[in-house]
């Protein structure tokens, strides 16, 4: 439930789109996901990301922990992302979609 719930979605989104790995249309779905809670924009964000895959997910690891603003310092601290996922031995490795799926799908129904 943190991540629906703390997942600034708008920002995240654009800058998913700006990597290459959201379209418009993702947007377009996101923003007009019914009901239209920012629990539900979030729950549609994070299914859209499992679609994209390994390197999805890890440039979505990658920007959370490179922002400089901190606004997802909590985020990064609760998923345990390093600056630099591959090499961080004790923090989360985002290099597997398929393994934290589980994590994620289990957070959307919480």
């Amino acid at each position: 439930m943190f991540l629906k719930q703390e997942l600034p979605v708008p920002e995240m989104t654009e800058k998913m789109i700006a990597a290459g790995f959201f379209t418009e249309e993702n947007k377009n779905e996101i923003n007009n996901v019914k009901p239209n809670t920012r629990l539900t924009r979030a729950e549609k964000f994070l299914n859209i990301l499992l679609e994209t895959g390994d390197e999805g997910y890890e440039t979505f690891c990658q920007i959370l922990a490179k922002d400089s603003s901190g606004m997802f310092e909590e985020i990064n601290d609760k998923m345990e992302i390093a600056v630099n996922p591959k090499a961080a031995s004790a923090g989360m490795d985002c290099s597997s979609v398929k393994k934290y799926a589980d994590v994620i799908q289990a957070d959307m129904y919480f």
